[in-house]
């Protein structure tokens, strides 16, 4: 099983509420495209978001920037790194898979 599989059906299992968008919603849509990571929309609700952080961080993921990815589920951590970073998203990745995850901040 791939990665973004793999991180799907994680995703999944934790009923986290998102959606795929990006290169690979192209591609499930019948598009061929080369694309190396996977594009989420979480819901941003405080548990929601603690989820997602969850299963990624769980299943071998690090934050790109070095931040504390539980703060994503916090909305005055979120609004800071907005304000104060300059942050869109928050990315993980997989030091031995090397794929990655995007999710918006906003």
């Amino acid at each position: 099983m791939g990665f973004f599989e793999e991180t799907i059906l994680a995703l999944n299992r934790a009923e986290v509420r998102y959606i795929v968008v990006g290169g690979l919603a192209v591609v499930l849509h019948g598009h061929p495209r080369l694309t190396v990571d996977l594009d989420l929309v979480v819901d941003l609700a405080s548990e929601e978001a603690r989820k997602t952080v969850d299963v990624l961080s769980g299943s071998g993921m690090v934050p790109v920037v070095p931040v504390n990815p539980r703060g994503f589920a916090d909305p005055e951590t979120r609004r800071g790194w907005i304000e104060d970073k300059g942050m869109q998203v928050l990315g993980f990745r997989h030091p031995q898979k090397g794929g990655s995850v995007r999710g918006g901040c906003r």
